[in-house]
């Protein structure tokens, strides 16, 4: 199990901790742990993902001529 948890990228460091503290690793199955890295992973990836259509939204700003600003 140790393998596995230290072959994980940096980023996935938070989970490793958490798996390590909550879990005991001698009695842990391995289809739990992947379970348990594979939640993580969609999870991870949705926060990437809305992360990343924030950054996209535009803005939308108001043209006004100078005309229009005579009348105001």
């Amino acid at each position: 199990m140790m393998k596995i948890l230290r072959s994980l990228p940096s980023k996935w460091l938070t989970k490793v901790i958490a798996i390590q503290e909550a879990k005991d690793l001698a009695k842990l199955p391995l289809e739990e742990l992947i379970g348990s890295l594979m939640t993580y992973e969609i999870n991870l990836a949705k926060k990437q993902k809305e992360s990343e259509e924030k950054k996209k939204k535009s803005i939308a700003l108001k043209a006004t001529t100078k005309e229009e600003e005579k009348v105001e």
